[in-house]
């Protein structure tokens, strides 16, 4: 049923970007991406299904990219060149040790991420409002999936990479009167609560910048959603970035808000049992934290047990074996990383993790609160799992930091319909005017 909804879904996406007005193919493009990569993890599904989720993506991707705007129609930002050179070269360093067939799945899937990054710079600036509307769609049908988990019976869409489908071997930490932690389409717990997590923070934008009080909706089975996944680092990101979007960047930090906000933080700390609330007790005993602070004290490891050029290039789809080998030592016998940046550098080498880092500051540098929030958050959620591994997450990430939803708040005034465009915007970047406009 999966599959067949997907090729339905590719279908429609296509024919509706042929006759869709090229101004909004984009945003439809992306939207159906988005769509596709939360039905269809590349994890837990058979190679049919993952097959329709990267040759489907790749295919939108292409027939919007090719449609494009007369007079390139609408404002444009920078191409963040080093996100690009970081998708192509963890792509090129891991097919070196792939399989035919798994190095031709690899090259499709970094395409249609290429893709994603190309197409999200032609959305326009005025109407980047899809994003959170496409989260709250997202995030609803989510939840409804993991209610009808934990509250009716019903078997996760997909099992867990190990092939495990039992909710109760999932304690719930955060929610212990919950039967355990869904999965929802995404065959992971972590996942399901970083996309839910993103849905937060773009709701919460959308509340307080923009004055949708209708997003408090959101806000709420977002959090809900939070709950269902029992992921506590999602959780205590979330937590963070509201703290520090409220003290740095968002209009609403008056001293008053701010003031009230630490008062009830501190109450909060005086007057409750913090780690039970944020389901941490008895955390720094259990293997999922004895294996997270391995790898993390494994870098020196990396550094120092392998040959200059693995560590300079990194040891592409090969790098699993090094959990295995002695390379990095572990006592918990997990067999992945559960955290990008090692995994990162374990597999792409300085070269690539250094790549990554610099795209993720550019996009930093030029971005507005919303794209801020959800890069740093998405960046705290790599020190819990392997988080680019998973379409629905890179995808999101690539989304923030390529559109102009990364580009500061001047750009956006830029495009009201009672102000010209300006030649130059925010930093990294441009704007191309239509000859009607010059």
């Amino acid at each position: 049923m999966i599959l067949f909804t997907a090729v339905a879904l590719v279908g429609v996406a296509v024919f509706v970007l042929l006759v869709h007005h090229p101004r909004f193919v984009p945003h439809i493009a992306l939207s159906a991406i988005v769509v596709l990569a939360a039905m269809i993890p590349r994890f837990g599904p058979s190679d049919e299904h993952v097959v329709v989720l990267t040759a489907g993506s790749a295919a939108i991707g292409l027939v919007a990219l090719l449609r494009r705007p007369p007079h390139e129609a609408g404002q444009y930002v920078g191409l963040n060149r080093l996100l690009l050179a970081y998708l192509v070269y963890s792509s090129a360093i891991a097919i070196v040790f792939l399989t035919p067939s798994a190095a031709a799945l690899r090259a499709v899937t970094t395409v249609a991420l290429i893709l994603v990054v190309l197409l999200a710079r032609r959305t326009s600036a005025a109407t980047t409002d899809y994003f959170p509307v496409l989260l709250a769609c997202i995030v609803f049908a989510e939840v409804a999936f993991g209610v009808s988990e934990a509250f009716l019976g019903a078997d996760a869409v997909w099992p867990r990479p190990d092939g495990s489908d039992r909710l109760e071997g999932r304690v719930n930490h955060i929610a212990p009167w919950l039967a355990g932690r869904v999965l929802g389409t995404f065959a992971g717990p972590i996942p399901y609560g970083t996309v839910a997590g993103v849905a937060f923070l773009a709701a919460l934008w959308m509340v307080i910048e923009r004055g949708r009080r209708r997003y408090v909706w959101v806000l709420a089975v977002a959090a809900f959603g939070l709950l269902l996944s029992g992921t506590r680092s999602a959780i205590l990101a979330i937590v963070l970035m509201v703290v520090m979007w409220l003290l740095v960047r968002s209009s609403a930090s008056r001293p008053v808000i701010v003031c009230v906000g630490l008062l009830a933080g501190a109450a909060l700390l005086l007057l409750s049992d913090v780690g039970a609330l944020f389901g941490l007790q008895g955390f720094t005993d259990s293997t999922s934290y004895e294996h997270r602070t391995q790898i993390l004290g494994s870098i020196t490891d990396l550094l120092t047990k392998q040959s200059p050029l693995a560590v300079i290039f990194g040891n592409g789809d090969n790098a699993r074996d090094l959990l295995v080998d002695g390379t990095i030592t572990t006592t918990t016998g997990v067999t992945v990383f559960d955290n990008q940046l090692v995994r990162e550098l374990a597999a792409s080498g300085i070269v690539g993790t250094t790549l990554l880092i610099a795209g993720m500051v550019t996009a930093l540098r030029r971005g507005n609160g919303l794209s801020r929030m959800v890069v740093i958050f998405v960046g705290l959620m790599f020190l819990s799992f392997d988080a680019l591994t998973w379409q629905s997450v890179s995808v999101l990430f690539l989304i923030a930091c390529a559109s102009p939803l990364a580009v500061k708040q001047q750009l956006e005034a830029a495009s009201a319909p009672s102000r010209r465009p300006r030649a130059r915007a925010a930093s990294g970047a441009r704007l191309d005017r239509s000859p009607s406009a010059s």
